[in-house]
């Protein structure tokens, strides 16, 4: 808190367009809006997008097969497949939990992150703040060659509290909050593990709570999934050490700001394009089939797009 962001024109332009982009999806797109089975895909493809980056690469019938399993009240035995349902209940978790102006605190995050481990290994960790210190790349025994190296862990619970205050204010266009709230969090890296997937949640609290985001979720880790090395690279350019009113972490501060506000753009292009698909494949269905009557189990199958198949084959 305290610290002044100065946006240069462009990247405000581009957060302005974010803004107005994820504004459109919450209120113009039709189907996103009218049908809530469109925006659970969303939500999910959002959720396996976010563990995507985290390298757990799971396919739509595995993930199904878990899913199964897991309703059946059985032990599952893909640990994988596992952490990245747990990572949809996670957002679905995420989007009840706070509305427009209710505050994101330290027991959400706290509570985010133990749903997020839950009933795999890393269980005994979930919901608490690390109390060793970590790092991220090079050697797993010593952050001497690592490429970055978070905060000691005896400042970590100052420095989140910190960024709550900082992610419940109303000074900077929700975008542009968004994006440094998820990158400071990522710099603090306050647990064992699961850091990356809590920190994306928190792009969607910050939007739900500036009332951005209501309705429908941006899918924007989709975009930084394919965005990886620009996705990286600009939070590293966030990291600036020296003073934050220096040239270089001011414009560290712009380029990660920018590109995050380009994600959310592309993510609502990419929404909306998934939108108009499944409207055409229902069109297409509908002229196959001739009259179906209004509100019978035919009609209602072609209006729920979680039932259909995949709308590119």
């Amino acid at each position: 808190m305290g610290r002044r962001f100065c946006l240069k024109g462009e990247v405000a332009a581009d957060v302005a367009d974010a803004e107005a982009a994820i504004a459109r999806l919450n209120t113009q797109a039709a189907a996103l809006v009218e049908t809530e089975a469109l925006a659970r895909i969303l939500l999910r493809a959002e959720a396996v997008a976010s563990s995507r980056i985290e390298g757990l690469e799971v396919g739509a019938r595995r993930l199904l097969h878990a899913e199964v399993i897991r309703g059946m009240a059985e032990s599952a035995s893909d640990v994988s497949a596992t952490e990245v349902l747990n990572n949809i209940d996670v957002l679905v978790f995420t989007v009840e939990s706070i509305g427009s102006g209710e505050a994101i605190t330290v027991d959400l995050l706290l509570d985010i992150h133990r749903r997020l481990l839950a009933r795999t290994l890393l269980e005994p960790y979930a919901g608490i703040i690390r109390d060793q210190q970590n790092w991220i790349g090079g050697s797993s025994y010593n952050p001497c060659s690592a490429d970055f190296v978070p905060p000691p862990p005896e400042l970590v619970i100052e420095l989140l509290r910190d960024l709550c205050d900082f992610s419940c204010t109303d000074d900077l266009l929700a975008i542009a909050q968004a994006a440094i709230a998820h990158a400071q969090f990522e710099t603090i890296h306050p647990f064992v593990d699961g850091n990356g997937r809590t920190g994306r949640a928190l792009i969607h609290l910050i939007l739900r709570r500036r009332g951005l985001a209501l309705r429908s979720i941006p899918p924007v880790s989709l975009v930084l999934a394919t965005w990886a090395r620009d996705y990286i690279n600009g939070l590293a350019l966030f990291r600036y050490v020296g003073s934050p009113d220096d040239t270089a972490a001011i414009d560290g501060v712009n380029t990660w700001i920018g590109r995050f506000a380009s994600a959310c753009t592309r993510s609502v292009a990419d929404a909306i394009t998934y939108e108009e698909r499944v409207a055409e494949l229902e069109l297409e269905w509908r002229e196959r089939l001739g009259s179906v009557r209004a509100n019978s189990g035919t009609d209602i199958l072609l209006r729920d797009p979680s039932r259909c198949p995949n709308p590119d084959r």
